[in-house]
């Protein structure tokens, strides 16, 4: 016979192996999406470099505008 608490205790870990599984996925995407971010900042300062050093229209006044 199956008790109750055997049930509780079942769905209990069950539900707390699931949500660690899940927990991890989100850190996963968040390392992934940091990767992400700092690629598109190198990006992002060589076109700047290129723009304020090489480029002699550029006119940094402009981009606040």
């Amino acid at each position: 016979m199956i008790k109750f608490m055997d049930v509780i205790s079942i769905v209990g870990f069950s539900s707390m192996v699931l949500g660690f599984i899940y927990v991890g996925r989100k850190l996963q995407v968040l390392d992934d999406l940091r990767d992400t971010v700092n690629k598109i900042k190198c990006n992002l300062k060589v076109v700047a470099d290129f723009l304020t050093k090489k480029f002699t229209d550029f006119n940094a006044a402009e981009i606040t505008q």
